[in-house]
């Protein structure tokens, strides 16, 4: 489940079949935060800690962190790479303070400033600083980079991926010039990636093209990603990209794959890469901003 709120977070509790993982959320930008959280990044923060005593009483453990606007900000401009590495320090040792191993750290490229060069240096300042922690990336494809920073940050040991179904979500605070937002990482073109490179993820590729279909239907929109399928039902490789399109506002599901691997590196052809599948229903993933 996903929320934003203390509000959010009660119904989610309330809810039935719910997974509950216990997440904290920050800020590089106040710009965003405000529009996003109706907060400042620094009063995010006293929220972090409130948060903690929230999950702390309804038994749910925190498992990652994560920072918005990790590469730039389309209101505020370039972020100094410092800034957010210092973010996720900083939940760090707040929960370590609490007896919290926070073991999972995510850079979000919230509107999509990230690029290869950019991916490496991040992650190489978090391991520095925290060498025992696994770096996660939320990233989204709004200037076509996607894949390669997925690749970039393959090739570091990187292991833990925010992505979605037909690239489905968004987020309408984000303050694009069309007022658009494109959608996490298409999680069928990570797949592809992945299987072209000899990594096993354990994933029906058609079978997850096919689900991608569906979740298109429900959104009422036709996004797909570079992946598709053929007449005979075989996956095959297109020569150009595809078109990205806004997410209705009445679109309810959003399915989100998070990668975790075994070991660091990219490994021999034919390593294996269990995955995790988290669906959630609720509120449309275009007004959630990560």
């Amino acid at each position: 489940a996903l929320w934003l709120n203390e509000q959010g977070f009660h119904r989610a509790r309330a809810a039935k079949g719910v997974d509950l993982v216990g997440k904290i959320s920050l800020y590089t930008s106040d710009a965003f935060a405000k529009r996003n959280n109706n907060c400042t990044a620094a009063e995010m923060r006293e929220r972090v800690v409130r948060w903690l005593d929230l999950y702390a009483e309804a038994g749910v453990t925190v498992e990652r962190a994560l920072v918005m606007t990790a590469f730039g900000c389309n209101y505020e401009g370039e972020i100094p790479p410092e800034r957010p590495v210092e973010e996720l320090l900083w939940a760090h040792r707040v929960c370590a303070e609490r007896g919290i191993d926070l073991k999972k750290l995510y850079f979000a490229d919230t509107m999509g400033w990230a690029n290869p060069q950019a991916v490496r240096r991040l992650v190489g300042m978090l391991r520095e600083k925290l060498p025992a922690v696994e770096v996660g990336l939320h990233l989204h494809d709004t200037r076509g980079l996607g894949t390669a920073n997925v690749l970039a940050a393959l090739e570091m040991g990187v292991s833990l991926f925010d992505s979605s179904v037909a690239g489905l979500g968004g987020c309408p605070f984000a303050g694009h010039g069309d007022a658009r937002g494109a959608g996490n990482i298409c999680t069928e073109d990570m797949v592809f990636l992945c299987h072209e490179m000899g990594i096993e993820t354990g994933i029906d590729l058609d079978r997850l093209i096919e689900a991608a279909r569906l979740a298109e239907s429900l959104a009422a929109h036709s996004r797909g990603g570079s992946c598709m399928l053929d007449r005979s039902g075989n996956t095959a490789r297109l020569s150009c990209g595809y078109t990205r399109s806004q997410v209705s506002q009445k679109a309810s599901i959003a399915v989100l794959i998070l990668w975790p691997a075994t070991s660091r590196g990219m490994g021999a052809p034919g390593r294996r890469m269990p995955f995790t599948v988290t669906a959630a229903f609720s509120q449309p993933m275009n007004r959630l901003g990560m």
